[in-house]
């Protein structure tokens, strides 16, 4: 994902008198108080991690840099706890101990400026890829990868988030979701599009490397990125499941990556 906290946060209200068609509109943007944004994430076997960070005024530049004063404690369902350092290079809060593991859920504390910000995540079962193909649509000039997989029956694994590479380099715009409420037990082909711009020189040639990253995720993680997709159609910021009022998401999930070479 490029960042998240340029997708969400930025509250601002536009001002402005329409009297008359031929008039000059005067747009003004009202600066508003910083919000706190949580990047909350425990992939299968790896440490957990968490960034801090918080939104800016519209004209504001987007450098995001981490926020050092908080608190952050991660306990899970079998009595395992800890509270994560941050680590400067990284810009993020990393665990020494707590790892992500299938069927665990995982609770995240974080304390900043007298505020207390929760959230919880369980991990669903890892569902691993059959294949990907390619196919041509006509409004394309190179063909659209499309990734099967067998979507277990019942209720733990119902939805999914896919991350695209190409030339082992992340898509910007690879904010794919899908749920499978209502097609459970299916087997599952998903059309996984690559975006690129032609006029900022970005091509998509045969012999590229195309890999895609699916990932088991549970609903509320779902929800956020799901509508993190549709925030540009949106005057709401994405549906977290931070409670306390912060910006973000915190995700715990397995991934499974396959990879296919263009051809055309």
């Amino acid at each position: 994902m490029n960042s998240i906290y340029k997708g969400i946060g930025f509250l601002f209200v536009l001002v402005f008198g329409l009297s008359a068609c031929e008039k000059e509109i005067d747009v003004k943007l009202r600066s508003v108080d910083p919000i706190l944004v949580i990047e909350g994430k425990i992939r299968e076997d790896s440490l957990a991690m968490v960034r801090l960070t918080t939104t800016k005024d519209f004209y504001d530049d987007n450098f995001f840099p981490a926020v050092e004063n908080a608190r952050v404690f991660i306990s899970d369902d079998r009595g395992n706890e800890e509270t994560l350092l941050l680590s400067p290079e990284l810009g993020w809060y990393t665990a020494n101990n707590i790892k992500g593991e299938v069927g665990v859920t995982y609770h995240l504390n974080v304390e900043h400026e007298g505020n207390i910000y929760t959230a919880s995540t369980t991990m669903p079962p890892k569902v691993t890829i059959d294949s990907i193909t390619l196919t041509k649509i006509p409004i394309y000039d190179y063909p659209i990868p499309i990734l099967h997989f067998m979507d277990p029956k019942g209720e733990v694994n119902q939805y999914y988030r896919t991350i695209i590479y190409l030339n082992n380099s992340r898509i910007k715009k690879d904010n794919e979701t899908l749920s499978t409420e209502f097609t459970d037990g299916s087997h599952i082909a998903r059309m996984v599009p690559i975006f690129v711009d032609e006029d900022k020189g970005e091509t998509f040639e045969p012999g590229d490397l195309i890999t895609i990253e699916l990932q088991s995720v549970d609903k509320g993680t779902y929800l956020f990125f799901k509508t993190m997709g549709d925030v540009d159609d949106s005057l709401n910021n994405p549906t977290s499941n931070i409670t306390g009022g912060a910006l973000g998401y915190f995700a715990a999930y397995p991934t499974d990556v396959m990879s296919i070479i263009a051809d055309w």
